[in-house]
């Protein structure tokens, strides 16, 4: 695989697993008033310049994406590619700062700050005007500098997202 420059390119996800009930001590998982439901979450970082996991856990249903977000191990070159659970401003500054590169999709309700003006921006009316977006903003209250990039989805795709929220 050709790397583009990057030392090692890390993707980061988790899956969850259903366990039998008689775990649940263990692994935890989900309980209301009539059932439980015994669940692990499996954790793993792949590397796919190597072709290996560099990191793998089998841990209890509520260890989530993002309470694991800061438990890794950064080299000058990586590169990060993680999904929404992950998003969390001080790891991607942890990347930056260790020399790291990170694609991350973006969380909703962070604030996007425009760096020439310093208002927030409104996301869905930059790409009501535009259809896509590629610049650097500020981003959350600790106004990270990051370039965003991003694109309209077609309607089918924004009707079935509206339906889940």
């Amino acid at each position: 695989m050709k790397a583009c420059g990057f030392k090692r390119i890390l993707v980061q996800d988790s899956t969850i697993i259903k366990l039998p009930e008689k775990l649940f001590v263990l692994f935890s998982g989900v309980r209301n008033a009539y059932k439980q439901v015994c669940n692990a979450r499996i954790q793993g970082i792949y590397d796919l310049i190597s072709g290996h996991f560099i990191k793998f856990s089998i841990d209890p249903y509520y260890k989530n994406d993002l309470s694991v977000s800061n438990d890794i191990e950064i080299e000058p070159g990586d590169l990060w590619l993680r999904d929404r659970g992950y998003f969390n401003i001080n790891s991607m500054n942890r990347i930056e700062k260790q020399d790291g590169n990170y694609i991350m999709r973006y969380k909703c309700k962070t604030k996007i700050f425009d760096p020439d003006t310093g208002e927030v921006l409104n996301l869905l009316n930059e790409l009501n005007k535009n259809k896509s977006l590629d610049q650097k903003v500020f981003l959350g209250n600790e106004k990270l500098p990051v370039r965003i990039i991003a694109v309209a989805v077609n309607e089918e795709t924004a009707n079935l997202r509206r339906m889940k929220a």
